[in-house]
């Protein structure tokens, strides 16, 4: 599958945006608008006027537009006029002669039980009919790259490389696709916009990023410096870990030369050395001292090397395990047995979060200083080199 950004229809003073995300199986807008075919909007409610709008800015001209609980009947039974040349249809005559159409579904449903919503419901209709190549357009929450426009493309031309080959019948990675072209950008974007300014037209720098997910943020700017890049995964037989990445970002890492370093950060010793270490929503996680860990990266910092953190805040209203990191136990204070006992609790979700004073805090006892943050609400970025 592949994600397009249509439009952003709102920009808050503080970098947030709400935008239109479209969702395709192969089709670029381009294939969209010489495929021959009218074009339906499946999702008709107030909302869906502003898509209709988006699109047309894009080079789509929808044709029909559709709902389920909206069939038109009496004198408008083949066609009910509802403005802008727009014509409202009965679902079920357009689904019969889907090879006849190109079907957009505009989902404003952004919960993530995605398998239960309205959008499936809606989407199994058209996949019943034999039908592979849609649009889904999704409202979402997310950030505006700093109104970078080569920032914007390269990230969405990794997050299509990452996605690649993935059917639109695979919901969980569907749902993954959006929250990394949505709302998932707040988690990395100012220190991968600070990266690309600070080291554009650089010579080469190794980076290391700790738990790279999918790999968004360091695929990114490898498409945009001269990078070397190591990526320090959990263990390859963790289940947690191979639930969540793709076929194509397993085959990109050898496109691009990425180094897989197989290791838990907090527990297992690794070696190399970097100029720049990039760890965003890991520290929440970690269930032992973040002290000790935290010392143990800039072990492996190179001389001005520099350390990009991003946590999210205390703001969650996670229940708290601890007030402080301070009261978090150290690795080598705890029995086997107790390690044993905190790792298959936690498996993987947040531990400990962090308000920015805290967040400071720790990083000055372990002789870090902080030379740039940005807060994004919820989440802190934090670009440090040690003192």
């Amino acid at each position: 599958m592949r994600a397009s950004r249509l439009m952003d229809y709102w920009k808050g003073a503080d970098g947030y945006c709400r935008s239109y995300v479209l969702i395709t199986k192969k089709y670029t807008l381009d294939d969209i608008i010489h495929c021959g075919k009218e074009i339906v909007l499946f999702g008709w409610f107030p909302e869906a006027v502003q898509v209709v709008y988006a699109l047309k800015k894009a080079g789509v001209t929808v044709h029909y537009v559709c709902e389920v609980d909206q069939v038109p009947i009496g004198e408008f039974e083949n066609g009910m006029p509802v403005g802008d040349g727009l014509v409202l249809k009965n679902y079920r005559e357009l689904l019969k002669e889907s090879e006849k159409y190109f079907f957009f579904f505009f989902s404003k449903d952004d919960r993530a039980d995605i398998w239960t919503s309205e959008l499936v419901k809606r989407v199994r209709l058209l996949q019943y009919q034999g039908v592979e190549e849609f649009g889904i357009i999704s409202d979402v929450k997310t950030r505006d790259l700093f109104g970078d426009e080569k920032l914007q493309k390269s990230v969405y031309d990794t997050i299509n490389e990452i996605f690649k080959g993935t059917s639109l019948f695979n919901w969980g990675a569907y749902w993954l696709c959006l929250t990394q072209a949505g709302v998932d950008i707040q988690n990395w974007d100012y220190p991968v916009y600070k990266l690309y300014k600070m080291y554009e037209n650089q010579p080469k720098k190794s980076l290391l990023e700790i738990g790279p997910g999918v790999g968004v943020c360091s695929l990114t700017l490898k498409k945009l410096l001269n990078l070397d890049i190591t990526w320090l995964t959990v263990p390859d037989e963790e289940p947690q870990w191979n639930a969540w990445r793709s076929k194509s970002s397993l085959n990109l890492y050898k496109k691009y030369d990425i180094h897989i370093k197989e290791a838990f950060v907090e527990t297992d010793d690794f070696d190399g050395s970097y100029d720049i270490i990039f760890m965003s929503q890991v520290m929440e996680h970690f269930i032992f001292n973040p002290v000790a860990t935290i010392r143990k990266l800039m072990s492996h910092l190179n001389e001005d090397g520099i350390l990009c953190i991003s946590v999210p805040d205390i703001i969650y209203n996670n229940p708290k395990n601890v007030e402080s990191y301070k009261e978090i136990p150290y690795f080598d204070d705890l029995s086997p047995k107790d390690v044993v006992r905190r790792t298959m609790i936690n498996n993987f979700t947040h531990y400990h979060e962090y308000s920015y004073e805290e967040a400071l805090e720790l990083f000055d006892e372990c002789g870090l200083k902080c030379i740039d943050s940005h807060t994004n609400l919820p989440i802190h970025h934090f670009i440090l080199q040690k003192k």
